[in-house]
This record gives structure tokens, sequence and C-alpha cells, in this order.
């Protein structure tokens, strides 16, 4: 019965998410027909609107927060890569391999 409840509740939520998405196609389609909305208008801030849809779906709040996370995350990764192809940089190991078997081929001649 609970989980029923769940269930009941999250259709609800993707319902109303679906019906906010529909209004805002339809507010986007509709033909320009005044003077006023040809003008250039200023862009809503929507902060508060997807707070409040944050609030309803647990989902996007964190989504949102490991958003966040590899965003403060990414300078840290771009620099560890670079060390690692600092540290794996093979470019100059034909050179070393040659230099071994002359090495090997004198103690070899030693022995």
């Amino acid at each position: 019965m609970v989980e029923l409840t769940k269930k009941v509740k999250q259709e609800m939520r993707d319902n109303e998410i679906k019906d906010l998405a529909s209004k805002a196609l339809n507010k986007a389609s509709e033909p320009c027909t005044t003077p006023d909305c040809a003008q250039p208008r200023a862009v809503p801030d929507i902060q508060e609107k997807i707070g409040s849809i944050a609030a309803k779906v647990p989902t996007l709040d964190a989504l949102e927060h490991k958003l966040d996370l590899m965003n403060d995350l990414h300078p840290e990764l771009k620099s560890l890569v670079r060390d690692l192809n600092d540290i794996t940089n093979f470019e100059d190991m034909t050179e070393a391999r040659k230099g071994g078997e002359v090495i090997k081929k004198a103690l070899e001649k030693q022995s």
C-alpha cells in the first residue's frame, strides 16, 4: 500500500512536470502578433521554479548536487590528467631500450 502511494505521488509529480514543459513549449511556439513581443525581453530568473521542482523531485536535487561536485572537481581532474601524461611519457623509451641493449652486449662480452 505504501509503495502504491509512492508510485501515485511520483506519477503526480511527473505529470506536473510534463504539464509545465508542455505549457512552456506552447508559449514558445505562439506566433508574435503584437509589437511588444517583437522586442527582445529579459530572460526570466528560473532558479525559483527549478528549486520548487527540485523540492518535489528529489532526483533533480541530487543531480544538481552531483553537477556541483563535478564542477568543483574539474580543475583538479585537469591537473591530474596533465600529471599522468607527464609521468607516462614514453617518447625517450626507444633510446633507453637501445642503451639497454648496448649495456647487455657489453656485459655479455665481459662474462
